[in-house]
This record gives structure tokens, sequence and C-alpha cells, in this order.
């Protein structure tokens, strides 16, 4: 059973990573078609608007992880209810959606007419944007169950040809935008409303196709809606808590030393997330074996999720990681052209967040499974606000964006070793355990690749073709120094058998 389990993380691991290479590029390309055919002032109009609808999204987060949660949860459970848990939480966002949606109209047309900076010329077109918007939203709200659905019954293929179906045709309304003569601003707000309502059917036709339990019913279990309420409360205060530091931090970088530091920082923000999302497909395949191993009580098997998911999301942003730190120069030049004063620095310092970010994913994941996020949630991201006053202090008395960038990294380390030693408590998994199999094999695997990765690199030349064979060299490098120094030596023994058996099939076929 473990062994085909093991077979559908990796499909589905493959099939994510199939996914965000299609979808990486046609977002960029969309954006870029936007922004052309749009203008730079219907653009901001477009951007200031949506952020007006995007302030909900912070509940909606929320609500989000409680829908996968609990779903996940039941359907891991040898005598779950799925049925009854996804009509409660569709009724549930039913009524919230009705709520957000008031609220939407009536304080977003409000602050439309009377606080925002628009032209008089385009508020009644931002007024339509903000209608159309807010229908994408109230779609997008609704589809969760579905989507949560699908992700929990692991069918991650079709979660990614939707996906890409979704990115396709909004780089397709992008470029419609070309055709229309005026009201292109419009236009492509209703482009979106219509992608959003095809992707809605398209959720819910599957599910209701292939999952008798995602049947819909007026049901709403009583019992249920504390834990629900619970939960989702506490995972929008985490949501809320972050966007008050990081857009804290934003504000004191702009005050402190203008526009040109901010833009420096969305750079470095733009490298994380970038590099994060190259190894947390790994995360996605993993998470509802997680939370279903979890509700089967079977422990072991989650201890071991924890510890190998942890250590190949983080062996896997190795691949990308060490060459960028060696040339990060040559790299952002390549990509910027013009590379801005103390980006270099900061996108260096920010891979270190994504670094630890991509080892202690699983972790959280296995803290939400047991449902116990209080003391995970308020604790750390409390403390996580001391970062504001400490990098008003550092400005005060250095006047050095690269000092408070460092100092950001720093306590970005410290808040996560506070969160581990919390799941510790919480979740079922040991620390020493985590420490012992996960954090010191992943340093040592790391050190050794990067050092001999930075003398391979003085033999190559400085050019792209170069960048790639050091990328290369990189992973033929990883592979010997993970087999000897990151894993135990009973999966070195599983590794060595699965390759005897690939051998001995292509062999019999050569025969």
């Amino acid at each position: 059973m473990a062994s085909s389990d093991n077979k559908r993380i990796a499909k589905n691991s493959m099939m994510l990573y199939v996914r965000m290479l299609f979808t990486m590029w046609l977002n960029l390309y969309a954006t870029r078609l936007v922004l052309k055919y749009l203008g730079a002032d219907d653009f901001g109009i477009y951007g200031v608007v949506g952020s007006v609808v995007g302030l909900c999204n912070i509940i909606n987060s929320g609500i989000q992880k409680a829908v996968q949660r609990f779903i996940t949860f039941e359907m891991g459970k040898p005598d779950g209810r799925p049925n009854e848990v996804f009509c409660t939480l569709m009724n549930i966002i039913i009524i919230f959606a009705i709520v957000t949606f008031l609220l939407l109209e009536i304080g977003g047309t409000w602050f439309i007419y009377n606080k925002m900076n628009i032209p008089v010329q385009s508020q009644d077109a931002a007024f339509w944007v903000l209608q159309l918007s807010i229908v994408a939203t109230i779609l997008s709200l609704i589809s969760n169950p579905y989507n949560a659905m699908i992700i929990a019954h692991e069918k991650m293929d079709v979660f990614a040809f939707v996906s890409v179906i979704q990115v396709f045709l909004t780089c397709a309304a992008a470029f419609c935008l070309q055709y229309i003569p005026e009201n292109r601003l419009v236009w492509y707000a209703f482009f979106i409303v219509v992608v959003a309502v095809g992707i809605r059917f398209m959720y819910q036709i599957y599910c209701r196709t292939k999952f008798p339990e995602s049947k819909y019913r007026w049901f709403v279990d009583k019992g249920m809606l504390k834990s629900i309420g619970k939960f989702a409360g506490w995972a929008t205060v985490d949501g809320g808590l972050n966007t008050i530091t990081w857009q804290g931090v934003t504000i004191i970088f702009n005050l402190s030393f203008g526009v040109a530091i901010n833009a420096v920082y969305q750079i470095a923000s733009q490298v994380n997330n970038s590099f994060l999302s190259f190894a947390q497909n790994v995360q996605r395949a993993v998470d509802p074996q997680l939370t279903k191993s979890y509700a089967k009580g079977d422990y072991e098997r989650h201890c071991w999720l924890i510890y190998n998911g942890s250590k190949l999301q983080v062996f896997l942003i190795y691949i990308l990681i060490i060459p960028f730190l060696i040339r990060a120069e040559y790299i952002m030049k390549l990509w910027l052209g013009d590379v801005p004063e103390h980006a270099v620095r900061f996108c260096q310092l920010a891979i270190f967040m994504s670094l630890v970010c991509a080892g202690f994913e699983v972790v959280r994941t296995s803290v939400i499974a047991t449902g116990n996020i209080r003391k995970f949630v308020l604790f750390p991201n409390s403390a996580h606000l001391l970062l504001l006053p400490l990098c008003y202090l550092l400005n005060m008395i250095w006047k050095s964006p690269e000092l408070m960038m460092t100092a950001i990294v720093v306590t970005y380390y410290i808040i996560y070793a506070y969160r581990l030693w919390l799941a510790g408590n919480v979740s079922v998994f040991r620390l020493r355990m985590f420490i012992t199999t996960v954090i010191i094999p992943c340093l040592l695997v790391g050190i050794v690749t990067g050092a001999i990765t930075y003398f391979l690199n003085l033999l190559l030349p400085y050019d792209i073709w170069g960048l790639l064979l050091l990328v290369f060299f990189n992973a033929v490098v990883m592979v010997p120094v993970i087999l000897l120094l990151g894993i135990q030596e009973r999966e070195r023994m599983c590794i060595f058998d699965y390759g005897c058996k690939v051998y001995r099939k292509i062999k019999s076929v050569q025969c």
C-alpha cells in the first residue's frame, strides 16, 4: 500500500511540475499582453480595483485551508462522512459568499467614488471592473469545495489540466484585447468572469461525475460548525498577521530608503517565490496523504512523509539556489538587464528564506492535519511583528538596506525555529528525529555540493552555456552526495534494489 502511495506522490509531483512550467510562462506572457493593450493607466486601475476585492482574500484563504483540511481529513477516516462534510462546508461558503458580496458592493463602490485616486472619466469603467471582479471572486470562493475534493482524491492530473486551461483562457482573453476598439478595461474584466464561470462548472461537472460524495444537498452538521469556524478563524489570523508584517516591512523600506529600494525588495520577493514554487510541487502531492495518514492513525507513515517530504523539497531547491548563489550577478543581469543597486545581495539573502520555508512547509501541513493550530499561529506570528520595530530601529542607527534585509532573514529563521519547536509539541513527529533526519543531512548536502559546484564554476565560461553547465553539474554532483550524506542506510538499499529492478527490465527487453 505504501509503495503505491509513494508512486502516486511521484506521479502527482511530475504532473504539478508540468503545470508549473506551462502556467509560469503563460502568466508572464498574459501580463505582458494586458499591459500592452490596456496601457499603463487602465492596467493600474485594474490592479487597484482588484486590490480592493483582494482585501477579502485574507479571510478567503483561511476558509480555503479549512475546506481542504476537513474534506481530506474526513476522507482519511475509516468511518468518515465526506458528503456531510462537503455539504456543510459548501453551505457555509454560500452564506459567507452572500455576506462578502454585500460588503464589497457597498464598501467597494463607496471607496471607488470617494477615496480612490481615479480620473473622473475612468470612474464608470472602474465601477464595472469592480462589479465583474466581485463576481469572479465569489465564483472562485464557491469553487473551493470542488477544488479541495479533487486534491483530496489526489487527482493532481485533473487539477493541473484545469489550471493550465484557466491560464490559457486568461492569456487568450488578453490576446483578444487588440481586436476591441474601446472599453478594453471593462471587456477584459468581463472575459475574466467568463473564464471563472467556465472553470467553476468544469470542477463541478468532474466532481459530480467521479465523486458521489460531492453531490450537493442542504445539510449543515451543527456539531462541526464550531470546529470549522475555530480552524478557519485561526487560519485567517495567520494570514492577517503575516500580511501586517510583510506590508509593514514594505512601508518601512519606503519610509527609510524610497521607492528604489521598494522595487529591489519586490524583485527579491519574486525570486523567493519562484524558487519556492519549484520545490513545493512535492508538498502539494504529499499534503493529502499527510492528512489522511493522520486521520487513519497511521502515525508511522505520517512521520515518514514529514521527514522525507521535507528533505526532498530542500534537495530540489538546491538544484537552483546553489548555482544562483554562485552566479547571482550574471543571472540578475541576464534577467533584468540593468540591475538595481542592492538587488543582487537582496536576492541572495531572500534565497535563504525560501530554503527554510521549503524545509518546513510539510511540518505546517502536519500541524494543520491535527486541527490544533491556535498556538502554532498566534505565538510565532505575534513574535514576528517585533520585526517591524527592529527594522525601524536599525534604519535609524545605520541607514543600511542590506542590514535590514539581513535582519529580516535572521528573524525569519528564529521564528521558524520557534514554529518547529511548537510543531513538535502539537504533531506526532519527534523534534530530535527531525533534526537528525532532516536538518543535519540537508546542511551536509548543501555545504558539500555547494563547495564542489563552486570549484567547478571556476573552470566554466562566464556565459549562458557556462551557466547551463553549472546547473547540470550541480544536479549531477548532488546525486552521490545525497546517497552518501543525505539519506539513511535503509533508504539507500531501497534505491539500490529499485535500480537493480530497472536494470533487469532493460536487460530483459534487449535480450
